[in-house]
């Protein structure tokens, strides 16, 4: 009789087991469907990543010697994969470190100006998109850190996307930065004339050796990237719909 109760608690144990096994199964597989469905809820827009400068333009020089134009590469690589892991499509408005200006531009200031229009007809060939413009910034004083964004003046949604952006950056890697979200002025040609949502994020100082170091850590790269990349994506899913205006 004991022997029977032992064989009977046995198999009820198991069967719990087994239950349990099921509900964890069942819990680890519907998971990532359900946070797939979120993030793929309104993805119609392309996202047009432009790294700054390139080519003769090396941009702003950090005191090793290290050119904005590699970093500002680095990061869209790494903001591309991560768009492109899950789902989105990604322009670059450049792969390589090369100007993009026309053949017949002779004199470097010639290339540049081609250069900066080119940028812009690649945005703007893209009617349903968003354009992000990455750069890092540069100062004489060489304590300020942190990124900061710039919005475009033309589409009501470039603060929307902008702020959405910000939020995640505090939230994930740059706590305790603080720097305000500003309109963008004449003084940068594509984000003043883009008419699409876009906006130039200056992701942190040149001048500022500790944050560069950061920068040139791939690692670093990779989590910043991540964080740009849920900006974009609150704002492309609905995150931010209460605000947006169509």
């Amino acid at each position: 009789m004991k022997q029977f109760r032992f064989i009977a608690l046995v198999i009820f144990l198991l069967l719990v087991i087994a239950v349990l096994m099921l509900c964890g199964l069942y819990f680890l597989f519907s998971k990532p469907q359900h946070i797939k469905a979120q993030t793929t809820a309104k993805k119609t827009q392309t996202i047009v990543l432009d790294c700054g400068h390139g080519g003769p333009d090396g941009g702003a020089v950090g005191a090793d010697g290290t050119l904005e134009k590699d970093i500002n590469l680095s990061l869209g690589f790494a903001l591309r994969e991560i768009l492109l892991q899950n789902g989105y499509t990604v322009v670059m408005t450049r792969e390589t470190d090369d100007f993009i200006c026309d053949d017949h531009s002779a004199s470097l200031r010639e290339q540049n100006v081609s250069d900066l229009h080119n940028r812009l007809k690649i945005a703007e060939s893209y009617p349903d998109s968003v354009f992000i413009s990455l750069h890092m910034n540069n100062f004489s004083q060489k304590q300020y850190w942190g990124s900061q964004l710039f919005y475009s003046p033309n589409h009501p949604n470039s603060r929307v996307l902008a702020e959405a952006i910000r939020s995640r950056l505090v939230q994930s890697v740059q706590k305790g930065n603080e720097r305000a979200l500003k309109q963008m002025d004449s003084s940068v040609y594509i984000i003043y004339r883009a008419t699409h949502p876009a906006l130039l994020l200056e992701c942190g100082f040149m001048s500022n050796q500790k944050e560069l170091n950061r920068f040139k850590d791939k690692k670093y790269r990779s989590n910043f990237a991540f964080a740009v990349f849920l900006g974009i994506n609150d704002y492309l899913t609905g995150e931010n719909d209460g605000e947006k205006q169509h």
